[in-house]
């Protein structure tokens, strides 16, 4: 076996500056404050004057950036800084685990502290593309690779397109993956040298042991599994190369970091794997190991943009392009890729490993698109038959792309390559872009016909691609030099900031929120709403309030039950969002589900119903012509118009409330609008605010006193700009009354259930539902019960009674009434409930996972291994442990990069 020299001189400064500054630069659109990649202004519902960034597009291919990491990562935050473990999310649901959910960080210190922070996802990602370069860097140094080589491969893997496609739980454990090879590495490295003496002095395992626990507990376990099995992957290769003898030792070296690894993660696997035991997993419960990626996907690997934006799916009806972008779990660059194509060309040291990291690929991309024999090998692999491979494998052949492209830098330093491998390279490359190309040609060709933007992405992302594969060939062509080196890494360098940079492009340059309804419904007490679709599941959390809609996944069986059973039968359980539709299938009302099942939402404590604006339970009573509005009439301060709505369009009833759809201007209109609305037997009227109004959407306001509307009558409009500075424009149908253009009005009845209009602004309305029960009850004796939190209350009975608690029963809830513990029962049908005994009780419930304390337990141990293992490192580095290495494992002939 041949391998580099192992290169021990000090850290260059100035290039470690440098790499940190790699993620900063690749973030710029952000970290400058030109635009804002937070998700919460486009994906909690409540963002508000958006105005769009320089490219279209979304800034994360995956909603759970906002729904998961940031809303229940920014709720384990605040518990954390609370002083409270984030065991529990009250919050959404009726309660549900919030650690044991396993995609949401919640006990991922201390890097979920940034989300308590603003622009929380952003900090937080690139935190672990800090992480990324400097592990990826200390292995490739640890690998005997110069420090121009580790460098390029260190900035090279912190903007990999894991991390530029995806923010959250998917990109964290990303980071770790090359800790745990530089561990493993470590410990092969200590091996060699250790000759005669035994093998004690070496630290790898703990750093090995300390990226497994990183790993699991960033929050993503099909991403942590998968890095994992590479690491295997890796250990397996250095155990074949340590050579008799020292296999025993290298193997049991890194077991202790695998067993370590798990023992200081526990606090994270026994509530996961409980919750898993007792969840519904959605189409995961099925196993979607037979999934195939099509290959008009294989383009995007290596030329991300090639099929554009992926908002260009809207103008397919089709839903193809949509269903595309599903298949990306990220890419490497076409110039990396020629990079690694060379490095596996040529028969350099550590050839093995080399084919090990190639057949990775081939064998991760190649169950990517279902390749025969390459799928049923690599879903045989126990768990995997469970995970989007296709999705959550790009990661680690991603790093192992990197890997050989800084190999390959290495090669080319030490004047191994030549021209002859560069140029076989390059066109390897170019061919298997071509071919990507080719399979792709029927969504380009829709593309082309459809998008009037799209030929310019194409053209842009197939001339970026092949001008920096051919920079950085023509480099590798030619000798070596410090001033080639820097160019290369910089050819490198601009191309992937370029590639990642696009997503930011896609940002918000201005954005607020508007928080008034959160404001009001801070008030709600120990109530929770529901909302049809205006906020975002999970987001409630985030912000204190209770809202019995969730998205969460897996998600415990008992609550997913009662949603279909009880809710609402056309939701999927998982994403019980109040706005979910089947794709494919017929449009569901959810508003008309709620009305109907009333009964069971009081049940569950529901005190508000949260609708789009421009809905509304009661209808309307006009009937509108077919079609948009399309002729909008500036109404000046001080004008007015009027129209008579002829017999027959105002269906007979009671009107409570009118909305006009405006156009202020970009937000420059200003006063008032007042419409009053007039019939034979009387008129009412309303008066909306035009300043802060919503651009282009229905202003809604509410009448004076309700007007009946008898049948056949006619309704007189009249709608009247008064006070401001600036026109209001009033959206007309042209041909609503013959020549005379009809306002866009709605006229809106009173609800036929018992609910009540509360509040409203320019994103959502707030009903109020009559007599919803309330989240402590008293049951089976008279009893009177005084809240004093979400989990403790008084209790005052004159005979022995039962008091019910509307949080979820889940095994882990604990009860002491009086400072004795008592059991928690279930109180049909999905509550909590303990007996209370005549007389005064303090009644306390908290909650623990099962088996926390076991948990506890194995975290300590795995703590105590880890010091044990340092201070047994550093007392042997003390003592002057350690040989030189092996004649059978000694380096070959070359010079350090």
């Amino acid at each position: 076996m041949q391998l580099a020299p192992l290169h021990r001189r000090g850290a260059s400064w100035p290039g470690l500056l440098a790499l940190a500054l790699v993620p900063l630069l690749a973030n710029w659109p952000a970290v400058s404050g030109w635009l804002t990649v937070d998700p919460i202004y486009g994906l909690s519902g409540l963002g508000t004057g958006l105005a769009a960034g320089p490219l279209p597009g979304v800034t994360s291919l995956d909603p759970n950036i906002g729904i998961t990491t940031q809303a229940l990562g920014r709720l384990a935050a605040t518990d954390w800084l609370a002083g409270r473990i984030p065991w529990w999310n009250p919050y959404s649901g009726v309660g549900l685990p919030l650690a044991a959910e396993g995609q949401n960080q919640a006990l991922f210190l201390p890097f979920v502290l940034l989300l308590a922070l603003r622009d929380g996802p952003l900090l937080l990602l690139i935190a672990m593309q800090e992480v990324a370069a400097f592990s990826t860097y200390a292995l490739l140094r640890q690998m005997a690779l110069g420090r121009a080589a580790a460098w390029t491969g260190g900035a090279l893997f912190a903007i990999n397109g894991t991390f530029a496609w995806f923010g959250h739980g998917p990109a964290m454990p990303v980071a770790f993956a090359p800790l745990l090879l530089l561990g493993i590495e470590m410990e092969f490295r200590t091996i060699l040298a250790a000759r005669d003496r035994p093998v004690r002095r070496g630290a790898g395992w703990v750093v090995a042991a300390v990226a497994v626990a990183f790993s699991l507990y960033a929050g993503f376990p099909e991403t942590a599994y998968i890095d994992g099995l590479f690491g295997g992957a890796w250990a397996l290769l250095r155990f074949a190369q340590c050579g008799q003898g020292w296999r025993l030792a290298f193997a049991g070296r890194v077991g202790a970091a695998a067993v370590a690894g798990m023992l200081l993660a526990a606090p994270y696997i026994v509530p996961f794997l409980h919750l898993l035991s007792v969840a519904e997993l959605g189409m995961h419960a099925q196993g979607i190991g037979g999934i195939a990626a099509p290959l008009a996907v294989l383009p995007v690997l290596m030329m991300p943009h090639v099929l554009g934006a992926q908002s260009f799916g809207a103008h397919d009806p089709s839903g193809v392009l949509v269903w595309l972008w599903s298949f990306v779990g990220g890419y490497v660059s076409l110039p990396v890729l020629a990079l690694a194509s060379v490095a596996v060309l040529l028969r350099g040291p550590d050839r093995g490993l080399r084919l090990m990291l190639a057949g990775w690929c081939v064998l991760m991309i190649g169950a990517t698109f279902g390749v025969p024999g390459i799928k049923h090998l690599v879903y045989a692999v126990p768990g995997l038959s469970l995970a989007q491979v296709y999705r959550y494998s790009p990661p680690s052949w991603q790093l192992a792309a990197t890997v050989l492209a800084a190999m390959a830098v290495n090669d080319w330093q030490r004047g191994a390559i030549g021209r002859k491998r560069a140029v076989v390279a390059l066109v390897a490359v170019f061919g298997l872009a071509a071919a990507a190309l080719a399979a792709a040609r029927q969504p380009i060709s829709y593309l082309l016909g459809s998008t009037g933007q799209y030929q310019s992405w194409l053209l842009l992302s197939v001339a970026a691609a092949g001008t920096f594969s051919l920079g950085a060939a023509a480099l590798l062509a030619a000798r070596s030099s410090t001033a080639r080196a820097g160019l290369l890494a910089l050819v490198l360098l601009v191309d992937g900031i370029g590639l990642f940079s696009v997503p930011r492009l896609a940002g918000f340059r201005r954005a607020a929120l508007d928080m008034s309804a959160v404001d009001f419904l801070r008030g709600q007490g120990l109530h929770r709403f529901y909302t049809l679709g205006p906020l975002a599941p999970n987001y409630p959390a985030s912000f204190g309030l209770a809202s019995v809609n969730s998205d969460y996944l897996p998600t415990p069986r008992l609550w997913t039950e009662h949603i279909r059973t009880a809710l609402d039968v056309f939701t999927d359980a998982n994403a019980f969002t109040g706005a979910f539709q089947w794709p494919g299938l017929a449009p569901v009302d959810h508003m008309a589900e709620f009305a109907a099942r009333l009964p069971a939402y009081r049940g569950l404590g529901v005190r508000f119903v949260l609708v789009p604006a421009g809905r509304r339970f009661g209808g309307s009573l006009l009937g509108l012509p077919p079609g948009p509005a399309t002729d909008p009439f500036a109404l000046r301060p001080g004008e007015r118009m009027e129209v008579l709505l002829p017999e027959g369009m105002v269906a007979p009833g009671i009107v409570e409330d009118v909305s006009v759809t405006i156009g202020t201007y970009l937000g420059a209109a200003d006063g008032t609008l007042a419409v009053r609305l007039c019939t034979a037997d009387g008129c009412s009227g309303a008066v909306g605010e035009l300043a802060g109004a919503a651009d282009n959407a229905p202003l809604e306001m509410r009448l004076d006193a309700p007007l009946a509307v008898a049948p056949g009558q006619q309704v007189r409009v009249r709608i009247a700009h008064d006070g401001g500075t600036a026109a209001v424009a009033v959206w007309r149908y042209p041909k609503g009354l013959g020549d005379e253009a009809l306002p866009a009005l709605t006229l809106g009845q009173a609800p036929a259930i018992p609910v009540r209009r509360v509040f409203s602004n320019a994103i959502l309305v707030i009903y109020e539902v009559a007599d919803p029960a309330p989240y402590f009850e008293a049951a089976g004796g008279p009893c009177r019960v005084v809240p004093l939190g979400r989990e403790t209350a008084r209790a005052e009975c004159d005979a022995p009674g039962r008091l019910i608690r509307r949080e979820l029963f889940f095994e882990g809830w604990r009860a002491t009434v009086n400072g004795r513990a008592v059991p928690v029962g279930l109180a049909e049908p999905i509550f909590q409930a303990v007996d209370l005994p005549a007389g005064a009780s303090a009644i306390r419930f908290r909650y623990a996972p099962p088996y926390a304390e076991a948990s506890a337990v194995a975290f300590g141990l795995g703590m105590l291994a880890v010091a044990l293992g340092l201070a047994v490192s550093r007392r042997d580095r003390r003592s002057g442990r350690g040989g030189s290495t092996p004649s059978s494992c000694r380096p070959g002939p070359g010079r350090p990069g």
